[in-house]
């Protein structure tokens, strides 16, 4: 885990924050469209108002942007925008990193789209929440 990262984890007391990993899929992005953004935009809005003690790692496939050509142009440049507002307000990590099993271990549960990932977390014996679009 890269240092900027460790203090961002660590909250004022010096103990930890819990570390929740996050993750969105091309196959969901592509179904639910700008239904999955404003998703997204709530998923962050309710953990940056709980920042002071949960850290989101917030892990954009990369796929989604190998994708952009099959995907709707208004739809890509909206989620582009929830991604780079993410990076610019740094209250979170956006990892764009490919050492998922580094991220797993860090985190302390894992939220967000069926991924390969989730057996990784299941095995480390984390919590696993699937997200479910259709629901605020």
């Amino acid at each position: 885990i890269p240092e900027d990262w460790k203090k961002i984890i660590t909250k004022p007391d010096g103990s930890r924050k819990k570390v929740v990993f996050y993750i969105n899929s091309v196959s969901t992005l592509v179904q639910y469209g700008k239904k999955l953004a404003e998703k997204i935009k709530r998923v962050l809005e309710t953990f940056f108002e709980n920042k002071e003690d949960v850290l989101l790692i917030w892990h954009p496939q990369e796929v989604i942007e190998q994708a952009k050509g099959f995907l709707d142009q208004d739809l890509y440049v909206t989620y582009q925008g929830i991604v780079e507002q993410y990076r610019q307000d740094s209250w979170g990590i956006l990892d764009e990193s490919s050492d998922l099993a580094v991220l797993t271990e860090w985190a302390d549960a894992y939220y967000g789209d069926a991924d390969p990932v989730i057996e990784l977390m299941r095995k480390s014996g984390k919590p696993v929440m699937i997200a479910d679009t259709e629901i605020s």
